[in-house]
């Protein structure tokens, strides 16, 4: 039984270097099902061998750290994004565990010549690779992008800058923690502009759920994970029951609501979740947040069409 599966292996690398000539620009797509075959050193691999830039849909994010050569960004929220992400500059686009939620065809397969790479693969690609490595280069997106979120990381203004309260979220966040937005404007922020360091340390849905980002952080707070839910105000019922649950069973977890409260200064929260954290109790934290910087993102990349739409 072992054996078909390398001979797949060896076929799908054997029909990616067919395509490939010296001096080709080449580049990586990738979704969340590098993660779930437990892939990313193999595409790691490839990426240092071959020197190829990796864009990676919004569940895939953290397969680089963010300052990473590497990183060329998080694409599919945006309309633009894929356009932006470098993929009409491509002579060759590698797909590799990318899903239709994030990634839907029409938004992108147009755009360049590209291939499917079965996650399981890209180590044996890594070795099989007989070419020089190249220089990934940053395209738009992730430059103009850079541009607008690096201001506002550090803006002071109450309410809060989202850029802001996302800046706040890394700062306090522990290593090996975790941080689950729900979709929607506040899903938007944590997946375009989390300064992602560690692989899984946010998770953002696919599809909508009542309380999902609550529930996911609930899951991981249980075996001992410091995680944070971000939702939006008000906060539903599904969001107030996974507190409720995790209060009545003495489990840590913190739920951020965005759009709702005051606060003296932008200090005052990365303070206020900083402690939460180091708490062995539930906390909810009333974020009050400036949505109309999302002008800035949609100027940018244009409308938002994860989840049909923020």
């Amino acid at each position: 039984m072992a054996a078909e599966p390398r001979r797949g292996i060896e076929w799908a690398v054997e029909r990616v270097l067919d395509r490939v000539e010296p001096g080709m620009r080449v580049m990586v797509l990738a979704g969340p099902g590098v993660m779930a075959s437990n892939a990313v050193e193999g595409l790691r691999a490839l990426a240092e061998r071959a020197g190829i830039g990796v864009l990676n849909t919004w569940g895939a994010k953290g397969l680089f750290e963010w300052q990473s050569p590497y990183h060329l960004g998080t694409a599919g929220l945006q309309e633009r994004d894929f356009e932006l992400g470098g993929l009409p500059e491509a002579d060759l686009v590698l797909a590799t565990g990318v899903n239709t939620y994030e990634a839907p065809p029409e938004r992108w397969f147009h755009l360049a010549p590209s291939v499917t790479v079965p996650p399981r693969a890209l180590a044996a690609l890594a070795d099989a690779w007989p070419f020089a490595p190249g220089e990934p280069e940053r395209p738009a997106l992730y430059t103009r992008l850079a541009e607008v979120v690096g201001e506002l990381y550090a803006d002071d203004r109450v309410p809060l800058s989202p850029g802001r309260a996302v800046a706040d979220l890394k700062a306090a966040l522990p290593p090996g923690g975790l941080v689950c937005a729900d979709p929607g404007l506040a899903g938007l922020w944590v997946a375009r502009t989390f300064p992602t360091s560690e692989v899984g340390s946010v998770l953002v849905p696919n599809v909508r759920e009542p309380g999902g980002a609550a529930w996911a952080a609930l899951s991981a707070a249980r075996v001992g994970r410091p995680a944070v839910a971000v939702t939006t105000s008000p906060m539903d019922l599904e969001t107030d029951q996974a507190l409720a649950y995790a209060a009545a069973s003495g489990i840590p977890l913190v739920i951020e609501v965005w759009g709702e409260g005051t606060m003296s200064s932008a200090a005052v929260h990365r303070d206020l979740l900083t402690r939460a954290l180091a708490n062995d109790r539930t906390h909810v934290v009333p974020v009050p947040v400036d949505w109309s910087d999302t002008d800035r993102l949609i100027a940018v990349a244009g409308d938002v069409v994860a989840w049909g739409g923020a």
